[in-house]
């Protein structure tokens, strides 16, 4: 009896542990329908509904996915105070959408969007020629 009694106390831990981790793992996560392209990590996402979750608890990274693709973020920084803005927030920059923050019951992720800024500023300039010359 005393052998059934410890295996029930560790598997109860065990599960409680599980849960505990499982809901940490989903309170990160949000959805939203954008109904717009846009762009982050270098990639153009089309309009759909997308998933933003952590990679990780150890990783700050962010994995943006609808149900057919996905790309992986890393943010510049997190802000910790639960915004009560949009989910989402954009930059608008040449007509293309750039994602800029994500806003999550954890916090703010923000997304560094300089890169892409600066890429579609020379292309922008240039007349949409790229550097190679061809279009």
């Amino acid at each position: 009896m005393k052998k059934y009694t410890v295996f029930v106390f560790a598997l109860s831990i065990i599960m409680l542990g599980l849960g505990i981790n499982a809901n940490a793992q989903s309170e990160g996560k949000v959805s939203a329908n954008i109904p717009f392209d846009f762009e982050v990590g270098g990639k153009t996402l089309p309009a759909g509904t997308y998933t933003v979750s952590k990679v990780s608890d150890d990783s700050p990274g962010l994995f943006i996915s609808n149900r057919s693709q996905g790309v992986f973020v890393l943010p510049a920084s997190l802000d910790n105070v639960q915004a009560g803005g949009p989910l989402f927030s954009f930059e608008k920059v040449a007509g293309k959408y750039l994602l800029s923050e994500v806003n999550t019951p954890v916090g703010a992720y923000i997304i560094d969007t300089r890169h892409e800024e600066t890429k579609l500023a020379q292309t922008t300039q240039h007349g949409g020629v790229s550097p190679s010359g061809s279009n």
